[in-house]
């Protein structure tokens, strides 16, 4: 009796199918809600493509979407496998089973399998059907049964590595993602093939990348197998004999004693994450064009790609950053501590915000201070040093040089334009990144939603740039509300208080933006216009229409001054300061653009000096030429000709009622051809721009 107590018999294990089984349908519970959430989000954008988008490109367009999201979701599904496991503390709980671990292993790995295939192809008949009951071409099942396939496989061999090996969840997805990519392009480039991902020249890569994912499979069983630690485990508690402290010393902590010591507690908890968050997002930051040029071709990169999928380059780090501001206090549910202990709930939220757009500010200071100190060697070197040799160079072939010196120098507002218009996107992404990390529990779904929050933020940060709005109400409001909105939810977040009473006020906060941007954002662009004369049923209408054609005759007439100016000019003459002031006046295009902190209209005293300086320099015989060529500098800086500015194509300004570009241009024009012949239009692909302006209305 003595005996067989001492030496009880364990209870024998279930077989591994059995058991294989409980851990398929406890992954498959936990694995649904992030497939419904997914299904639901591209059902979203599918509707939004569908809304905004020809019908010839629909089915084609619903299957990729389709294949993004089942690759975004197969990420997620296979990291959540090993890495949660560890930061749920659920591990210690595996070893207490009975040790099976074949069982563990394929009850994990098959509720990824099975699930990732079956999401694809309810979101494949989705597609087709938003897409009107049409599937996609041939061309495109192929693909997408041989390329896609790969490409699922791979992302989750990958992930799968990068979750045994990196305990935290969203980390080990970014991971997963870069060496899934970096893997497919070496090997493409490798064997030979085409780095188009989308064309089937590729196929002759395919075998060698369909080798290296079994080979990546193969090492991530092995390690599967050994992933619980093998044998007894003894959970040991490090402590430290510290003096405690006198309860009045504690008393005594004021507000910036605890908010410091909240600060300094989430740098301790977060400087890890947010500087690997830094460097994986700026890595994916410097490796998005290059990746956008590999799948469009390099020549076609600026010409083709959607400027919202450049810009959602530089959205990467504050997304991700964003969406780890709360990881740590919702990791194993810690905010209960600040909670037991009676912290002040949004002195915390003040404390995690401090210290997560610190991190921020000072990496976007940092490429911003990188970026001026090239800007500035770049034009010392190639603009500024030029103009100083100006008197003695050969004036006869410095003209094209000179015009390109004119457009350089007045690229200042559009610069300014779009590092705040990125700035501001940035801040939204972070606020919305933020917003996911307090609402979700789950990190790799929070960190999911912000990306895809990041991708509209930058296509509306586009638009806002292209129709020349502030970003400082357009943008930014949104990521002001997602803060307003967590504050607000701060207290109801630590204390765990449910219900849909703390949630009105944060979606009211949240909506609020839309509603401004969308009654805002209409006005704005009709206060960009010229007004609308309506003189019918008006009494003073035809003194009205009078006092308009006196405008337009007084215009012709300066026009007529300014032709003569050009005609002294081409006998050799010279032009008087009154003309030649009108010429400069005339070389504006007017429009009513609303005023704005970004519009910087004191550029344009170097432009007059430069002029004059020209005139003096040249030769008598081609002063005419000389100034023709400042007006068309000065026109194809304020058009935003891409030849002279940045990457970016900005705004061109349409044909609306305050532009003006006076019939002396088309004189002056037909006076140097004969003929009396146009230009040739403009050839995006030569690089070269016609010698008139776009609006050659007459006044």
């Amino acid at each position: 009796m003595n005996a067989a107590l001492a030496n009880p018999i364990a209870p024998a294990a279930p077989d591994t199918l059995r058991l294989a089984k409980r851990f398929f349908w406890k992954e498959l519970r936990m694995q649904s809600g992030l497939a419904v959430g997914t299904a639901v989000s591209t059902l979203l954008v599918m509707l939004i493509y569908r809304a905004s988008s020809p019908i010839s490109g629909r089915p084609d367009a619903m299957a990729v979407l389709a294949l993004g999201a089942a690759a975004l979701f197969c990420v997620a599904a296979a990291v959540t496998l090993f890495s949660v496991e560890r930061e749920e503390g659920t591990m210690l709980y595996l070893q207490s089973l009975p040790e099976n671990r074949w069982a563990t292993l394929l009850g994990k790995l098959t509720s990824a399998i099975v699930l990732t295939p079956l999401l694809f192809g309810v979101l494949l008949a989705v597609g087709a059907v938003v897409a009107g009951g049409v599937g996609p071409s041939e061309r495109t099942w192929l693909v997408l049964g041989t390329t896609g396939v790969v490409v699922l496989l791979e992302l989750l061999v990958w992930s799968l590595l990068a979750s045994l090996l990196v305990p935290k969840p969203l980390l080990a997805a970014c991971l997963g993602i870069a060496g899934a990519s970096f893997c497919s392009f070496a090997t493409i480039a490798a064997t030979g093939g085409n780095v188009d991902l989308f064309e089937l020249g590729d196929s002759q890569a395919l075998p060698a990348r369909l080798v290296v994912a079994l080979l990546i499979g193969a090492l991530d069983v092995w390690l599967g197998l050994n992933w619980l630690p093998r044998g007894e485990q003894h959970v040991t508690i490090k402590t430290t004999n510290r003096a405690k402290e006198k309860p009045a010393a504690r008393a005594n902590v004021g507000w910036l004693g605890s908010f410091g010591r909240l600060a300094w507690q989430t740098h301790r908890q977060s400087w890890k994450s947010a500087f690997a968050a830094t460097v994986i997002g700026g890595c994916l930051t410097l490796a998005w064009p290059l990746v956008l040029g590999m799948a469009m071709g390099m020549d076609n990169l600026v010409r083709e790609t959607p400027r919202p999928a450049i810009l959602l380059g530089a959205l990467f780090v504050p997304a991700l950053m964003g969406a780890l501001v709360f990881r740590e206090d919702q990791r194993r549910r810690q905010h209960r501590f600040l909670a037991e202990h009676a912290a002040p709930p949004r002195r915390v939220w003040l404390a995690r915000q401090v210290v997560g757009l610190g991190y921020l500010t000072l990496m976007y200071c940092g490429i911003a201070i990188t970026l001026f100190a090239a800007a500035a060697i770049y034009w010392r070197r190639n603009v500024f040093g030029t103009w100083i040799d100006l008197d003695q160079q050969d004036h006869a072939g410095w003209t094209s040089g000179f015009l390109e010196q004119v457009a350089l120098t007045q690229q200042y507002d559009t610069t300014v334009a779009v590092l705040v218009g990125v700035a501001a996107a940035a801040f939204a992404a972070y606020a919305v990144g933020q917003f996911f990390s307090l609402t979700l529990r789950s990190e790799i779904f929070a960190g999911l939603l912000a990306f895809g929050a990041a991708w509209l933020l930058a296509g509306w940060a586009m638009l806002v740039f292209y129709w020349m709005l502030s970003p400082l109400w357009a943008v930014a409001p949104f990521g002001l509300a997602a803060l307003l909105a967590t504050w607000l939810r701060a207290p109801a977040w630590l204390f765990e208080r449910g219900g849909v009473k703390p949630w009105l006020l944060p979606a009211v906060v949240l909506t609020a933006p839309l509603a401004f941007v969308m009654l805002a954002v209409p006005a704005a662009r009709d206060a960009q216009l010229a007004p609308r004369y309506q003189t019918h049923n008006l009494p003073n209408g035809e003194a009205a229409i009078a006092a308009m054609a006196a405008n337009a005759r007084a215009e012709r007439s300066r026009g007529r001054e300014v032709a003569d100016g050009y005609t002294l000019l081409k006998s050799g003459g010279t032009m008087d300061s009154d003309a030649l002031q009108e010429f400069i006046r005339l070389s504006k295009i007017d429009c009513r653009l609303p005023p704005s902190p970004l519009k910087k209209t004191g550029r344009t005293e170097p432009l007059d000096e430069l002029i004059q300086q020209a005139l003096r320099l040249s030769e008598p015989g081609r002063r005419l030429e000389v100034l023709l060529a400042c007006r068309r500098a000065n026109v194809q800086r304020l058009r935003g000709r891409p030849g002279y500015a940045i990457s970016w194509d900005p705004p061109r300004v349409g044909y609306r009622p305050g532009n003006r570009c006076l019939g002396s241009d088309r004189r002056a024009n037909q006076s140097r051809d004969p003929r009396g012949a146009r230009p040739a239009p403009y050839d995006r692909l030569a690089g070269k721009r016609p010698d008139r302006c776009d609006d050659e209305r007459l006044p």
